[in-house]
């Protein structure tokens, strides 16, 4: 790319950040960020996440911002620029969808997530159990509770396929439905990565031109078309891939490191 400084956004699960692996953020990954804060360009999380579930080894990273819950929470360098939470009624609407086709529910808001205990003969008790070890006390039930959101994330019944398209059908009516196979996001109309994207240049006078953005899954395919230089890492989704022309080597692969070296970032 030409010179000048550059606002670069990265996705976290599977771009910057490998669960799997003792490290999360492969020790390149750091290296470079640290080299692309030394050239002058800025820096920001660009995720799904909402900021309660965003663990604080990321947070460590020292970026200059944070796009959360896919565009509906902005931060920059501390200062909450922006945040939008779903209604009550529609949240609860989507809810009751949720369950009517047998499916599981997990409410993200700005504190806490939100998803009632699964029996363990439940499909999605090995998922419930994943989360709850995850996100502790921040994991708390639905019933009961007088919870806040900006968003939803859902898993489909593997038991019931034929379940998920009405479902995903209806709540289209409601928000914007991210399909990743087993799992949706079900995310207030109107927004997405590349709305926080948007946001956050107006806000600080950058040309869209001068942004790169590096991701592998369904949620960051409008960010991806959106910026100056969409970068698919190379363990991306067949979507992501198809749609980028630039690419990277996999998360564990240093793909971050690789490809700030091939794109002339530092």
């Amino acid at each position: 790319m030409d010179g000048g400084q550059k606002a670069i956004f990265f996705d976290i699960d599977g771009t910057l950040y490998d669960r799997e692996r003792p490290e999360g953020v492969p020790a390149s990954a750091r290296l470079a960020l640290r080299k692309l804060r030394e050239k002058g360009h800025l820096t920001f999380i660009c995720t799904g996440r909402v900021n309660c579930a965003v663990e604080d080894s990321l947070r460590q990273l020292d970026f200059d911002g944070m796009i959360l819950g896919c565009g509906t929470q902005i931060f920059y360098r501390g200062q909450e620029l922006f945040y939008y939470s779903l209604s009550r009624e529609t949240g609860k609407k989507l809810t009751e969808l949720v369950k009517q086709y047998d499916g599981m529910a997990i409410l993200e808001g700005k504190d806490f997530l939100y998803c009632d205990p699964c029996p363990q003969d439940s499909e999605f008790y090995p998922y419930y159990e994943r989360r709850r070890e995850l996100f502790g006390p921040v994991l708390q039930p639905i019933s009961g509770v007088c919870w806040e959101i900006s968003k939803m994330t859902v898993r489909f019944s593997a038991r019931y396929p034929e379940k998920k398209a009405p479902m995903v059908r209806q709540a289209a009516r409601w928000a914007d439905v991210i399909d990743s196979g087993q799992s949706a996001e079900f995310v207030p109309k109107g927004f997405s990565k590349a709305s926080g994207i948007a946001y956050i240049l107006e806000k600080l006078g950058i040309n869209r031109k001068d942004t790169v953005a590096f991701g592998d899954g369904s949620n960051d395919r409008e960010m991806l078309s959106y910026v100056g230089l969409g970068i698919a890492m190379g363990n991306s989704s067949r979507e992501i891939l198809e749609l980028c022309s630039a690419r990277t080597e996999p998360v564990y692969e240093d793909g971050i490191y690789k490809a700030c070296v091939r794109y002339g970032l530092f």
